[in-house]
């Protein structure tokens, strides 16, 4: 029965992961699909309505700017493959044998991975157990990503964080600034104020001039 289980145990790590959307998606990559949506809806629902135009025209373009360059690095960091040069060579997809730490001591050893079969670029090269390949200059696995970053796609990654950042301040820095509006410069959002003001009702309203006329 243990015999089983160790054999079937590895079955998701059997190939090797090219990109960040091969299965299984991790919780942590969805999460980061949900809460980018979610802030897009909160700002084309709530923060850019409450703008007059003359306002709104640039922090929509600014916004988009944004946003725009957060999902292009996102998806090439996710997209692009930092495998070793030699392994992203070979045009064959042939299963990864399990490491035996009977016959190895490390998986790569005198610069030869014994799982990818191949001669490392460099040093700084590693083999991924989540990815199952061997990734030049290998810097973390992301969970965020799915994927590994290494040399290829490291650049890409520092610019997805960057822009995520970016935004998240750029939200803040909105949704303050539109409650600092509502007591400083309510005409910057006067629009909005007139579209969603209760109006009284004809009863109340008559009542009102009857009292004011009764004051004059």
């Amino acid at each position: 029965m243990k015999a089983v289980i160790k054999e079937l145990a590895p079955e998701y790590r059997k190939w090797r992961r090219v990109h960040g959307l091969q299965p299984p998606l991790h919780a942590q990559q969805l999460a980061a699909w949900v809460l980018l949506l979610i802030s897009v809806l909160y700002l084309v629902g709530v923060l850019l309505p409450a703008l007059c135009p003359p306002l709104r025209l640039p922090v929509c373009a600014l916004a988009a700017f944004v946003l725009l360059v957060h999902v292009v690095t996102h998806a090439v960091a996710m997209l692009l493959d930092p495998a070793d040069a030699d392994l992203r060579a070979q045009c064959q997809r042939v299963p990864v044998p399990e490491f035996d730490r009977n016959r190895h001591a490390h998986v790569i050893e005198n610069g030869r991975c014994h799982l990818c079969n191949i001669s490392i670029a460099s040093q700084r090269t590693k083999h991924c157990s989540v990815c199952n390949k061997c990734v030049d200059r290998f810097d973390h696995h992301c969970k965020w990503l799915n994927h590994c970053v290494g040399r290829r796609n490291y650049g890409w990654f520092l610019a997805c964080v960057a822009s995520a950042v970016v935004l998240s301040f750029f939200l803040l820095a909105l949704a303050v600034a539109e409650m600092a509006l509502l007591y400083v410069a309510p005409v910057r959002l006067a629009d909005v104020l007139h579209k969603n003001r209760v109006k009284p009702s004809p009863r109340v309203q008559h009542k009102e001039e009857s009292g004011s006329k009764g004051m004059a």
